[in-house]
């Protein structure tokens, strides 16, 4: 794993709801709140490799479902929209000490537009730690 690896990792999400919809006016109406259930899932997967010592790239999606609103009241329900995103990263580590790392994403996350971002990132570390007791 010193010179190359590849690390795949993902996860799924899903998410139920159930209670009462109150509409926020002066009445409350006549036949009492509303019921409400929803239920959303989502799921992510990306994918590290280091392709020589020091170096990774990596690629990354994920993707929110919508989800089922039910309920009596029509305002509640949102417009048809499943929320995206796709990053791919770029990792150099000089030392064991620090790291630069620029990423692109282009996020479809709000509906009807698309967002691309670029992010250049510097981690260093600093003090004491387990291989050196200063």
């Amino acid at each position: 794993a010193s010179s190359t690896s590849f690390k795949l990792q993902g996860e799924y999400f899903w998410r139920k709801e159930r209670g009462t919809a109150v509409v926020l006016v002066d009445e409350v109406p006549e036949d009492g709140p509303a019921s409400y259930r929803s239920s959303q899932s989502g799921w992510y997967l990306q994918g590290i490799y280091q392709f020589m010592p020091k170096w990774r790239v990596g690629l990354r999606h994920d993707r929110l479902s919508q989800g089922t609103v039910r309920t009596a009241l029509e305002d509640l329900q949102p417009e048809e929209h499943d929320p995206k995103r796709t990053s791919i990263m770029l990792d150099w580590s000089p030392s064991e000490f620090q790291r630069w790392r620029i990423q692109v994403n282009d996020d479809r996350a709000r509906l009807g537009i698309k967002d691309t971002q670029i992010f250049l990132q510097y981690q260093m570390s600093l003090g004491a730690h387990g291989a050196h007791s200063f």
